[in-house]
């Protein structure tokens, strides 16, 4: 994987069930950079890493790839402290 540009444009789609529904809508987020959406997918939506997918214009990312920009050396954003459980996942 090539060095990430966080100032670039991004877009999110997840789709994520909710527990007893058999199917769930596809949804679609627009974010300013890059950054912002890595740090809504870790830490707003933790639990489902496998079924979000991050898009710029020029790579997309997806599961294992969102945590390990976030937790990145180059992630220019603050983190917020995650549960020792939530660390664990990655």
């Amino acid at each position: 994987m090539t060095r990430p540009d966080f100032q670039a444009e991004a877009e999110m789609f997840s789709n994520v069930r909710k527990l007893g529904w058999r199917r769930a809508p596809m949804k679609y987020r627009r974010f300013a950079n890059l950054a912002l959406a890595v740090k809504c997918a870790v830490e707003d939506m933790d639990d489902a890493p496998s079924q979000i997918i991050i898009r710029t214009e020029s790579e997309d990312f997806t599961g294992s790839a969102i945590r390990t920009l976030y937790d990145s050396e180059s992630f220019p954003l603050d983190r917020k402290a995650l549960p020792a459980a939530t660390a664990a996942k990655s």
